[in-house]
């Protein structure tokens, strides 16, 4: 018998990507949501879920530069961890990405960015 440990989620990024530069490699986290329907007692009900995903090496790279309401797509496989807070042992379950891809066609225009710099017409170079 073989196991099987696969993810394939299509959503829309819930915040900017986190960046963290550690010692031998760099993490990038992001967070997927995900909506789906279903009938109960007759009526339609919409759920949302947010999926925390985990990136690495050159996948860190690929999505360093996601921000909140960009369509992605990951693939990749779950895992949990735990770690000490305050010492309570708490369990994380998030997605380890294999592969992450901004899908461009889908990206919402940002009217307003923060980090956006100033420029006028005549700073257009077309």
């Amino acid at each position: 018998m073989s196991d099987i440990n696969q993810v394939k989620l299509r959503g829309r990024a819930g915040g900017d990507a986190e960046v963290k530069h550690l010692p031998n490699s760099t993490l990038v986290t992001i967070r997927v949501a995900t909506a789906d329907s279903y009938t109960y007692q007759g009526k339609s009900v919409e759920r949302t879920d947010s999926h925390l995903v985990a990136c690495w090496g050159k996948v860190a790279e690929q999505a360093a530069n996601i921000r909140k309401g960009d369509v992605v797509t990951v693939e990749g496989k779950l895992r949990t961890r735990s770690y000490d807070k305050a010492g309570e042992k708490r369990y994380v379950t998030e997605v380890v990405a294999k592969s992450v891809v901004v899908d461009a066609q889908d990206r919402q225009p940002q009217v307003e960015r923060d980090d956006a710099p100033d420029r006028s017409e005549d700073d257009i170079p077309f």
